[in-house]
């Protein structure tokens, strides 16, 4: 069985953008595959609000957005988390454990990798059920289940797309 690619995943730093910044000729490139009949999904660690700052053709380019690492889902102008937001218990017990920077979306808690052990820790005085991602020098805290794999298997439900039928790229362990 042969399936057609209906729809193109991509992650945005390091693969449509280099230091923050997509090249025109990528935006024209993702236009021309969008024009023929394809769809355009997205996928990024970033919070939503971040990336349409920095990339506010996102919001017309492509027909959904997952963002927090796969914790909420930016379809029809609306973002929906995917998974509960950070619990306060959690977030209390980061600040005790001096973990800085920390910085939290709708769902994700974000710091950097030399914040592991105390992260860590934080995590196992909590009991959260959750999870650590690493990607470059980003560390991401999300809920168990949740990662980029889920958040395209949410944006593919609501496009009515199978997922063989979409090609993914990135460039990292993350993606």
């Amino acid at each position: 069985v042969i399936l057609r690619i209906l729809a193109l995943a991509t992650d945005y730093d390091g693969t449509l953008a280099e230091d923050g910044r997509v090249a025109a000729s990528t935006i024209e490139a993702l236009r021309r595959f969008r024009a023929a009949g394809c769809k355009l999904i997205l996928v990024t660690g970033r919070q939503c609000a971040d990336l349409l700052a920095a990339f506010p053709f996102a919001r017309d380019l492509f027909d959904a957005l997952v963002a927090e690492n796969g914790a909420t889902l930016y379809f029809d102008h609306l973002e929906i988390p995917l998974g509960p937001p950070p619990s306060p218990a959690l977030l209390a017990a980061l600040r005790r454990h001096s973990v800085t920077p920390l910085d939290h979306g709708q769902v994700v808690i974000a710091s950097v990798h030399s914040q592991q052990t105390a992260v860590r820790r934080a995590l196992e005085e909590a009991g959260a059920a959750a999870h650590v991602i690493l990607n470059r020098d980003s560390l991401m805290i999300l809920p168990a289940g949740l990662d980029k794999l889920s958040g395209l298997r949410a944006a593919a439900l609501r496009l009515s797309l199978p997922l063989a039928a979409i090609a993914a790229i990135g460039d990292s362990e993350n993606d």
